[in-house]
Protein backbone atom coordinates (compact mmCIF):
# COMPACT_ATOMS: atom_id res chain seq x y z
CA UNK A 1 0.00 0.00 0.00
CA UNK A 2 1.07 3.78 -0.83
CA UNK A 3 -0.39 6.89 -0.22
CA UNK A 4 -0.71 9.89 -2.29
CA UNK A 5 -1.83 13.46 -1.78
CA UNK A 6 -1.11 16.42 -4.07
CA UNK A 7 -0.94 19.80 -3.34
CA UNK A 8 0.03 22.71 -5.30
CA UNK A 9 -0.39 26.26 -3.20
CA UNK A 10 2.72 26.73 -1.32
CA UNK A 11 1.18 28.28 1.55
CA UNK A 12 -0.83 25.18 2.20
CA UNK A 13 2.11 22.58 2.42
CA UNK A 14 2.00 22.78 6.06
CA UNK A 15 -0.70 20.85 6.05
CA UNK A 16 1.53 18.88 3.50
CA UNK A 17 3.93 18.46 6.26
CA UNK A 18 1.72 17.53 8.88
CA UNK A 19 -0.32 14.79 7.13
CA UNK A 20 3.43 13.52 6.12
CA UNK A 21 4.34 13.31 9.81
CA UNK A 22 1.48 11.66 11.61
CA UNK A 23 1.61 8.82 8.45
CA UNK A 24 5.20 8.15 9.09
CA UNK A 25 4.37 7.95 12.95
CA UNK A 26 1.35 5.77 12.28
CA UNK A 27 1.89 3.81 10.03
CA UNK A 28 5.72 3.30 9.96
CA UNK A 29 6.67 1.99 6.02
CA UNK A 30 3.81 3.49 4.65
CA UNK A 31 4.94 5.39 1.28
CA UNK A 32 3.43 8.87 0.60
CA UNK A 33 3.67 10.37 -2.90
CA UNK A 34 3.37 13.79 -2.80
CA UNK A 35 2.24 15.39 -6.46
CA UNK A 36 2.65 19.23 -7.04
CA UNK A 37 3.85 21.07 -10.37
CA UNK A 38 6.27 22.61 -8.47
CA UNK A 39 7.57 22.14 -4.77
CA UNK A 40 9.54 25.32 -3.45
CA UNK A 41 13.45 24.41 -2.41
CA UNK A 42 12.63 25.15 1.45
CA UNK A 43 10.00 22.11 1.49
CA UNK A 44 12.62 20.02 -1.12
CA UNK A 45 15.37 20.44 1.81
CA UNK A 46 12.66 19.00 4.37
CA UNK A 47 11.55 16.25 2.49
CA UNK A 48 14.65 15.07 2.36
CA UNK A 49 15.02 14.01 6.12
CA UNK A 50 11.65 12.15 5.76
CA UNK A 51 12.25 8.77 3.51
CA UNK A 52 8.74 8.04 3.06
CA UNK A 53 7.53 11.47 1.57
CA UNK A 54 8.35 10.89 -2.14
CA UNK A 55 8.28 14.37 -3.77
CA UNK A 56 6.37 14.17 -7.70
CA UNK A 57 6.19 16.07 -10.35
CA UNK A 58 2.92 16.90 -11.90
CA UNK A 59 2.78 16.78 -15.65
CA UNK A 60 1.72 19.25 -18.48
CA UNK A 61 -1.49 18.72 -18.67
CA UNK A 62 -3.15 17.15 -15.59
CA UNK A 63 -5.76 18.68 -14.06
CA UNK A 64 -5.03 20.84 -10.83
CA UNK A 65 -7.30 21.34 -7.40
CA UNK A 66 -9.02 18.56 -6.59
CA UNK A 67 -9.61 17.75 -10.43
CA UNK A 68 -6.63 15.86 -11.09
CA UNK A 69 -7.18 12.96 -7.88
CA UNK A 70 -8.21 10.63 -10.54
CA UNK A 71 -5.61 11.12 -12.88
CA UNK A 72 -2.87 10.83 -9.80
CA UNK A 73 -4.65 7.44 -8.52
CA UNK A 74 -4.57 5.78 -11.71
CA UNK A 75 -0.64 7.20 -12.37
CA UNK A 76 -0.09 5.28 -9.33
CA UNK A 77 -1.12 2.29 -11.23
CA UNK A 78 0.30 2.44 -14.04
CA UNK A 79 3.54 2.87 -11.42
CA UNK A 80 3.33 -0.49 -10.67
CA UNK A 81 1.58 0.09 -7.24
CA UNK A 82 -1.77 -2.32 -6.72
CA UNK A 83 -3.23 -0.91 -3.52
CA UNK A 84 -3.41 3.03 -3.52
CA UNK A 85 -4.69 5.47 -1.07
CA UNK A 86 -5.55 8.88 -1.60
CA UNK A 87 -5.54 11.05 1.61
CA UNK A 88 -6.20 14.45 1.24
CA UNK A 89 -3.35 16.80 2.63
CA UNK A 90 -5.53 18.61 4.89
CA UNK A 91 -6.40 15.60 6.57
CA UNK A 92 -3.87 14.27 9.99
CA UNK A 93 -3.71 10.75 11.62
CA UNK A 94 -4.33 9.67 14.90
CA UNK A 95 -3.15 6.47 14.47
CA UNK A 96 -2.93 3.47 12.13
CA UNK A 97 -6.25 4.00 9.86
CA UNK A 98 -5.37 0.51 8.56
CA UNK A 99 -6.01 -1.06 11.63
CA UNK A 100 -9.73 0.12 11.67
CA UNK A 101 -10.90 -0.82 8.62
CA UNK A 102 -10.53 -4.07 9.09
CA UNK A 103 -9.21 -6.99 6.46
CA UNK A 104 -10.11 -5.68 2.57
CA UNK A 105 -10.51 -7.85 -0.13
CA UNK A 106 -8.78 -6.35 -3.68
CA UNK A 107 -12.48 -5.61 -4.67
CA UNK A 108 -13.26 -3.53 -2.33
CA UNK A 109 -13.43 0.25 -2.65
CA UNK A 110 -12.99 2.97 0.18
CA UNK A 111 -14.35 6.36 0.42
CA UNK A 112 -15.27 8.76 3.13
CA UNK A 113 -18.98 9.96 3.71
CA UNK A 114 -20.00 13.62 3.98
CA UNK A 115 -21.79 14.27 7.10
CA UNK A 116 -25.96 13.35 6.51
CA UNK A 117 -27.33 17.09 5.40
CA UNK A 118 -29.69 18.76 7.38
CA UNK A 119 -32.48 19.20 4.19
CA UNK A 120 -32.31 15.50 3.60
CA UNK A 121 -31.81 14.02 0.26
CA UNK A 122 -28.44 14.38 -0.38
CA UNK A 123 -27.48 10.86 -1.27
CA UNK A 124 -25.47 9.43 -4.06
CA UNK A 125 -28.98 8.33 -5.95
CA UNK A 126 -29.21 12.73 -6.81
CA UNK A 127 -26.13 12.71 -8.32
CA UNK A 128 -26.46 9.41 -10.00
CA UNK A 129 -29.59 10.58 -11.33
CA UNK A 130 -28.16 13.98 -12.55
CA UNK A 131 -25.63 12.73 -14.57
CA UNK A 132 -27.79 10.57 -16.23
CA UNK A 133 -27.31 6.84 -15.04
CA UNK A 134 -29.43 4.34 -14.00
CA UNK A 135 -29.38 3.89 -10.43
CA UNK A 136 -27.93 0.52 -9.11
CA UNK A 137 -28.06 1.51 -6.02
CA UNK A 138 -28.10 4.11 -3.78
CA UNK A 139 -25.84 5.89 -0.91
CA UNK A 140 -27.81 7.55 1.81
CA UNK A 141 -25.01 10.27 2.17
CA UNK A 142 -23.17 12.27 -0.43
CA UNK A 143 -19.15 11.25 -0.76
CA UNK A 144 -16.21 13.01 0.51
CA UNK A 145 -13.50 12.40 -1.41
CA UNK A 146 -10.55 13.14 1.02
CA UNK A 147 -9.91 9.73 1.13
CA UNK A 148 -9.83 7.17 -1.16
CA UNK A 149 -8.50 3.54 -1.73
CA UNK A 150 -8.32 1.88 -5.07
CA UNK A 151 -7.02 -1.45 -6.69
CA UNK A 152 -6.03 -2.92 -9.85
CA UNK A 153 -9.46 -3.56 -10.23
CA UNK A 154 -10.76 -0.44 -9.91
CA UNK A 155 -8.69 1.18 -12.96
CA UNK A 156 -12.15 1.25 -15.21
CA UNK A 157 -13.96 3.37 -12.32
CA UNK A 158 -11.79 5.04 -11.76
CA UNK A 159 -10.79 6.15 -15.65
CA UNK A 160 -14.48 6.59 -15.82
CA UNK A 161 -14.40 8.76 -13.21
CA UNK A 162 -11.58 11.00 -14.86
CA UNK A 163 -13.46 11.05 -18.15
CA UNK A 164 -16.61 12.87 -15.90
CA UNK A 165 -13.96 15.63 -14.74
CA UNK A 166 -13.22 16.62 -18.68
CA UNK A 167 -17.21 16.56 -19.90
CA UNK A 168 -18.06 20.60 -20.89
CA UNK A 169 -20.83 20.70 -18.56
CA UNK A 170 -18.87 19.99 -15.11
CA UNK A 171 -15.33 22.00 -16.62
CA UNK A 172 -18.32 25.34 -17.09
CA UNK A 173 -19.71 24.68 -13.57
CA UNK A 174 -16.28 24.88 -11.89
CA UNK A 175 -15.88 28.25 -13.43
CA UNK A 176 -18.87 29.76 -11.46
CA UNK A 177 -18.70 30.27 -7.63
CA UNK A 178 -19.66 27.07 -5.55
CA UNK A 179 -22.68 28.70 -4.38
CA UNK A 180 -23.84 29.05 -7.64
CA UNK A 181 -22.98 25.52 -9.61
CA UNK A 182 -25.67 22.77 -9.28
CA UNK A 183 -25.68 20.11 -6.92
CA UNK A 184 -24.12 17.43 -8.84
CA UNK A 185 -21.23 19.51 -10.55
CA UNK A 186 -19.62 20.86 -7.19
CA UNK A 187 -16.51 19.03 -7.20
CA UNK A 188 -14.93 15.84 -8.30
CA UNK A 189 -16.43 14.02 -5.47
CA UNK A 190 -20.14 14.22 -7.19
CA UNK A 191 -19.39 12.43 -10.09
CA UNK A 192 -17.42 9.73 -7.76
CA UNK A 193 -20.69 9.34 -6.16
CA UNK A 194 -22.62 9.28 -9.57
CA UNK A 195 -20.21 6.58 -10.55
CA UNK A 196 -20.32 4.13 -8.10
CA UNK A 197 -24.02 4.27 -7.62
CA UNK A 198 -24.85 3.59 -11.22
CA UNK A 199 -25.68 0.45 -12.27
CA UNK A 200 -22.57 0.21 -14.19
CA UNK A 201 -20.21 0.23 -11.31
CA UNK A 202 -23.04 -1.11 -8.32
CA UNK A 203 -21.30 -4.44 -8.03
CA UNK A 204 -18.22 -3.25 -6.87
CA UNK A 205 -18.07 -3.47 -3.15
CA UNK A 206 -17.72 0.15 -1.32
CA UNK A 207 -16.64 0.22 2.21
CA UNK A 208 -17.23 4.07 3.42
CA UNK A 209 -15.94 5.40 6.13
CA UNK A 210 -18.99 6.86 8.73
CA UNK A 211 -18.40 10.39 9.80
CA UNK A 212 -17.66 11.17 12.69
CA UNK A 213 -17.19 7.71 14.21
CA UNK A 214 -14.30 6.60 11.37
CA UNK A 215 -13.05 9.89 10.17
CA UNK A 216 -13.87 13.30 11.49
CA UNK A 217 -14.81 15.98 9.21
CA UNK A 218 -13.72 19.12 11.23
CA UNK A 219 -15.07 21.88 10.23
CA UNK A 220 -15.26 25.23 12.12
CA UNK A 221 -18.75 25.98 13.41
CA UNK A 222 -20.45 22.57 12.30
CA UNK A 223 -21.60 21.72 15.37
CA UNK A 224 -24.67 19.40 13.64
CA UNK A 225 -21.22 17.37 12.37
CA UNK A 226 -19.92 16.54 15.78
CA UNK A 227 -22.53 16.72 17.87
CA UNK A 228 -21.97 15.98 21.52
CA UNK A 229 -23.16 12.35 21.84
CA UNK A 230 -19.80 12.08 19.61
CA UNK A 231 -17.66 14.30 21.37
CA UNK A 232 -18.42 12.59 24.68
CA UNK A 233 -17.56 9.22 23.27
CA UNK A 234 -14.65 10.39 21.80
CA UNK A 235 -13.46 12.18 24.92
CA UNK A 236 -13.11 9.13 26.65
CA UNK A 237 -11.63 6.65 23.43
CA UNK A 238 -9.63 9.64 21.57
CA UNK A 239 -10.34 10.86 18.43
CA UNK A 240 -11.25 8.33 14.85
CA UNK A 241 -8.05 7.37 13.15
CA UNK A 242 -8.31 10.46 10.55
CA UNK A 243 -9.37 14.13 11.50
CA UNK A 244 -9.58 16.39 8.28
CA UNK A 245 -9.53 20.35 8.40
CA UNK A 246 -12.74 20.33 6.20
CA UNK A 247 -13.68 23.77 4.78
CA UNK A 248 -12.48 27.35 4.17
CA UNK A 249 -10.68 29.02 5.23
CA UNK A 250 -8.08 26.43 6.25
CA UNK A 251 -6.64 26.63 10.04
CA UNK A 252 -3.64 28.14 8.68
CA UNK A 253 -5.04 30.38 6.74
CA UNK A 254 -4.68 34.27 7.82
CA UNK A 255 -8.65 34.49 8.27
CA UNK A 256 -9.32 31.60 10.31
CA UNK A 257 -7.12 33.81 13.12
CA UNK A 258 -9.92 36.22 14.12
CA UNK A 259 -12.75 32.99 14.33
CA UNK A 260 -13.44 32.60 18.02
CA UNK A 261 -13.10 29.15 17.54
CA UNK A 262 -8.86 29.72 16.18
CA UNK A 263 -6.54 27.30 17.32
CA UNK A 264 -9.31 24.97 19.04
CA UNK A 265 -10.57 23.09 16.40
CA UNK A 266 -9.69 18.79 16.80
CA UNK A 267 -7.82 19.48 13.66
CA UNK A 268 -5.53 21.79 15.44
CA UNK A 269 -5.29 19.32 18.78
CA UNK A 270 -3.52 16.67 17.20
CA UNK A 271 -1.61 18.51 14.50
CA UNK A 272 -0.18 20.56 17.68
CA UNK A 273 1.93 17.52 18.13
CA UNK A 274 3.97 17.73 15.00
CA UNK A 275 4.81 21.55 15.60
CA UNK A 276 8.45 21.43 16.72
CA UNK A 277 8.76 19.02 13.00
CA UNK A 278 7.75 21.69 10.87
CA UNK A 279 10.48 23.41 10.62
CA UNK A 280 8.15 26.65 10.39
CA UNK A 281 6.19 28.46 13.01
CA UNK A 282 3.08 27.61 13.56
CA UNK A 283 1.29 29.87 16.12
CA UNK A 284 -2.37 28.93 14.48
CA UNK A 285 -2.49 25.86 16.61
CA UNK A 286 -3.03 27.08 19.44
CA UNK A 287 -5.87 29.49 20.62
CA UNK A 288 -4.75 32.97 20.82
CA UNK A 289 -7.80 34.81 22.27
CA UNK A 290 -8.50 34.80 25.97
CA UNK A 291 -11.74 33.59 25.33
CA UNK A 292 -10.19 30.51 23.01
CA UNK A 293 -7.81 30.03 26.02
CA UNK A 294 -10.65 29.82 28.49
CA UNK A 295 -12.36 27.59 26.53
CA UNK A 296 -9.25 24.82 26.33
CA UNK A 297 -8.58 24.84 29.84
CA UNK A 298 -12.20 24.38 31.21
CA UNK A 299 -11.99 21.22 28.62
CA UNK A 300 -8.38 20.40 29.87
CA UNK A 301 -7.50 20.39 26.85
CA UNK A 302 -9.33 17.36 25.35
CA UNK A 303 -9.74 17.31 21.37
CA UNK A 304 -13.23 16.59 21.84
CA UNK A 305 -14.36 19.40 23.68
CA UNK A 306 -12.35 22.35 23.58
CA UNK A 307 -14.07 24.16 20.85
CA UNK A 308 -17.82 23.06 21.99
CA UNK A 309 -18.36 26.31 23.72
CA UNK A 310 -17.54 28.29 20.09
CA UNK A 311 -19.54 25.38 18.34
CA UNK A 312 -22.73 25.77 20.48
CA UNK A 313 -22.34 29.52 20.06
CA UNK A 314 -22.21 29.19 16.53
CA UNK A 315 -24.99 26.75 15.92
CA UNK A 316 -27.29 29.33 18.27
CA UNK A 317 -26.44 31.95 16.48
CA UNK A 318 -27.62 30.39 13.07
CA UNK A 319 -30.58 29.08 14.76
CA UNK A 320 -31.46 32.63 16.10
CA UNK A 321 -31.01 33.45 12.56
CA UNK A 322 -33.74 31.00 11.31
CA UNK A 323 -36.13 32.25 13.67
CA UNK A 324 -39.06 34.50 12.43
Amino acid sequence: MIVCTAEDRPHALVGLKLLALSLERHCPGVELHAFSPLFPRAFEQWARTHRSLKLCATRAGWPSSWNTKPTILLDRLDAGFDDVVWIDADVVLTRDFRAAWGALSQDTMVVAGEPASPIGGDGSALRTEAFGFTVGRAFPVAINSAVVRITRTHQPLVAAWRELLQEPAYVLAQAQPVAQRPRHLVSDQDGLAALIGSTRFANVPVKMLQPPLDILHAAWGAYANYPLRHRLRHALTGLPPLVHALGQPKPWDPASAARLSAGLSPYCAVAAAYEEELGEPAPWLHPASAIGRASHAIALGNPALRDLPATLAVAARQWGRRQP
